[in-house]
C-alpha cells in the first residue's frame, strides 16, 4: 500500500525525532495540528503506524535475555523445543527459521526475566532440556544495547531502493575501518542494576507499546491490569521520568512492502568488540532493522523487500560479519511475540490478590 507525499513528509520528521508531538511537528512543518492528526490517523489505520519504545528493563530489575537453538530439522526435538518456550510467561519473542545457512532448524528467542534466582532457574531449565534433545545446541546472552532503525530515505513511496549487493558492502567495510568513532543513534543501554515498583513497572509496559499514550489512556490501561487508582498529575510525573530516561521512542509501520524478515544471528569473537558496534551503525543503512547485542552475542533482525536477493545478502551480511565471528543468517518463517511485562505483571498482581 502507497504512501503519499503528506504521509511521508510527516514520517521522515518523525523518524528524526519520534518523540516529537504533533502540536511541534505542525509547528515545525507550518500547518495546522489538525492536518498532522488527520494524516497520523490514517496512518494508524492504513499502516498500523505507532510510536513505541525501547525500555530499559534494567531500571525495574528485569533482564532482557536473548539467543537461539539450533534443532534438528526432521527430529521430535523441535517440537518438545517449541512447546517449552511457547508456554513460559517469561517469552517476549520466539522466531522460527524458514530458510537458513545451515541444515537445521534455527530458533531465536528473547525473554524478559527478573534477576536472581529466577533468571538462574530459566537458564538451568533451558541448559537441561536442550541437553536431552539429541543434536541440540543453545547459545544465550543478556542484552546491553537495543536499537531501531527505519530508513525512510529509501522509500519514495511505493518502492524501496535498497542495493543489498556492493553498495551495502561498500558502506559497511568503511563502517567496520571506523567503528570505534562513528556515532550510533536510535540505541539504548540497558542497565545493569535498578529496582523500582511494580507501578513503574506497568508504567513502563504501557510506554513500551505507546510512547506518546496519554496520563488519562495510562490509568485505564492501569486499572485494567488491576492497580488502584492514581492522579493524573501523579502519573504525569512518573511518565516525564520514564520517557526522559527509561525509554526511547521509535517508528513502527506495516504495509509498506516489507515482507520478508531477515535474522543475522551472530557470536562475537571475544578479541574483537567492535562488531556488535558495527551493526548497531549499519542497521540505519538497511530499510526496517531492529539489533540487540550483549557481550557475547548479537542479533541484527531485518525487514527487506520481498524482491531482495536472498543469495547477495547473505553474501554481503557474511562479508561484513568476516572471520572474527559465527554467523546464522536465516529468512523467518513464523514468529510468536507476546507481552512479556504485562504477563509478568499479571501473574504477580494475580499472587498479591491471593
Amino acid at each position: 500500500m502507497n504512501l503519499e507525499p503528506a504521509d511521508l513528509r510527516i514520517l521522515r520528521k518523525l523518524a528524526i525525532d519520534p518523540s516529537m508531538r504533533q502540536v511541534d511537528m505542525a509547528r515545525g512543518l507550518g500547518v495546522t495540528r489538525s492536518s498532522v492528526n488527520q494524516v497520523w490517523r490514517r496512518l494508524t489505520k492504513s499502516h498500523g503506524f505507532r510510536v513505541r519504545s525501547i525500555i530499559d528493563y534494567g531500571q525495574v530489575g528485569m533482564t532482557l535475555l536473548f539467543g537461539w537453538a539450533q534443532i534438528p530439522s526432521t527430529s521430535r526435538a523441535l517440537a518438545s523445543f517449541r512447546g517449552w518456550l511457547e508456554s513460559g510467561a517469561f517469552m517476549a519473542d520466539t522466531t522460527y527459521s524458514l530458510v537458513s545457512s545451515t541444515t537445521y532448524t534455527t530458533v531465536y528467542f528473547e525473554a524478559v526475566l527478573p534477576r536472581g534466582e529466577r533468571m538462574l532457574w530459566f537458564t538451568s531449565q533451558l541448559e537441561r532440556l536442550c541437553g536431552t534433545l539429541q543434536g541440540t545446541t543453545v547459545v544465550y546472552d543478556t542484552a546491553a544495547e537495543v536499537s531501531h532503525h527505519l530508513n525512510l530515505g529509501l522509500f519514495d513511496g511505493s518502492s524501496w531502493d535498497f542495493d543489498e549487493g556492493f553498495r551495502f558492502q561498500a558502506s559497511t567495510g568503511a563502517a567496520r575501518g571506523y567503528a570505534d568513532v562513528l556515532p550510533i543513534t536510535n540505541t539504548l543501554k540497558l542497565s545493569e542494576s535498578g529496582s523500582s515498583s511494580m507501578v513503574d513497572t506497568a508504567l513502563l509496559s504501557v510506554v513500551q507499546l505507546d510512547y506518546h499514550a496519554s496520563a488519562r489512556q495510562v490509568a485505564a490501561s492501569l486499572r485494567r491490569l488491576g492497580f488502584g487508582k492514581l492522579s493524573e498529575r501523579t502519573l504525569r510525573r512518573h511518565l516525564e521520568r520514564i520517557r526522559g530516561e527509561w525509554a526511547k521512542p521509535y517508528l513502527e509501520l506495516d504495509n509498506i512492502g516489507l515482507a520478508q524478515r531477515v535474522l543475522v544471528c551472530v557470536e562475537n569473537n571475544p578479541n574483537e568488540q567492535d562488531l556488535s558496534r558495527v551493526l548497531h551503525v549499519q542497521a540505519g543503512a538497511l530499510p526496517m532493522s531492529r539489533v540487540v547485542s550483549g557481550s557475547r552475542l548479537s542479533v541484527l533482525d531485518l525487514k527487506l523487500p520481498i524482491s531482495s536477493n536472498w543469495v547477495a545478502l547473505s553474501s554481503s551480511l557474511e562479508r561484513m560479519i568476516g572471520h572474527s565471528a559465527q554467523a546464522i543468517i536465516f529468512i523467518a518463517q513464523e514468529s510468536v511475540t507476546r507481552k512479556a511485562l504485562e504477563n509478568l505483571l499479571s501473574s504477580q498482581t494475580k499472587k498479591l490478590r491471593s
